[in-house]
């Protein structure tokens, strides 16, 4: 303590500037450690809290995060429905890549600005008139990650190769639609929620694949 008080009588202004800058050196550390652990462990939090929020599954080849940025990277995912559908997957990706807001996710929200998806297969399953998988999925999906408002989200571009429709609601009669080709929709500019699905619904409808909205109410 001696030496220190000596250090700041004979130079006080070099004392302040040098502590100062060792504080400063000391705090980014901690902030680069900080990050560089919310890096390593984001993508497990990301599929431990998926899994939680939305009761569907997610594995993936590769997942991640970069957050600095707020970019998101998938390879190859997997998402698996509930036990009751007994359906081995539900989507499968070659590449999903989205940007997030990273100071919301600090706070623990994950709020996507930008949305992109190079999808092989959805595979939509009716067992009931109250469980679709589709509809199931689109209203527990909120609690996992929400989508920017208009003036915020700035694109969303999916690709879907092949969209399959199960009902399973009569076990007798299993019926089954496939989609005539592929899902693809691209938009820049997102005006309002209304227009979005009103161009949603008519890719759908074009693709032969209008059976995924089915009861569904956005």
């Amino acid at each position: 303590m001696r030496y220190i008080f000596r250090l700041f009588k004979r130079n006080p202004i070099a004392f302040v500037i040098s502590s100062i800058l060792t504080l400063a050196t000391m705090l980014s550390i901690i902030a680069s450690l900080a990050i560089i652990m919310v890096a390593i462990l984001a993508p497990r939090i990301l599929q431990e809290d998926f899994s939680e929020k939305t009761g569907f599954f997610l594995s993936t080849e590769k997942l991640f995060v970069n957050i600095i940025s707020g970019e998101v990277e998938i390879n190859n995912l997997r998402i698996s429905p509930p036990k009751e559908y007994n359906e081995s997957n539900f989507l499968t990706a070659k590449r999903v890549k989205f940007k997030i807001d990273p100071i919301k996710f600090f706070n623990g929200k994950i709020l996507i600005t930008e949305f992109e998806m190079d999808a092989e297969h959805l595979n939509c399953v009716k067992i009931s008139a109250a469980k679709y998988s589709i509809r199931d999925f689109i209203y527990a999906f909120p609690g996992f990650a929400e989508f920017a408002d208009d003036d915020k989200f700035k694109s969303i571009s999916m690709m879907i190769e092949k969209i399959d429709y199960i009902d399973k609601s009569d076990a007798k009669i299993p019926l089954r639609w496939t989609s005539k080709k592929e899902f693809n929709i691209t938009l820049n500019d997102i005006k309002s929620p209304t227009l979005t699905r009103k161009i949603v619904g008519e890719a759908l409808e074009e693709s032969g694949a209008n059976f995924v909205l089915q009861g569904v109410n956005l």
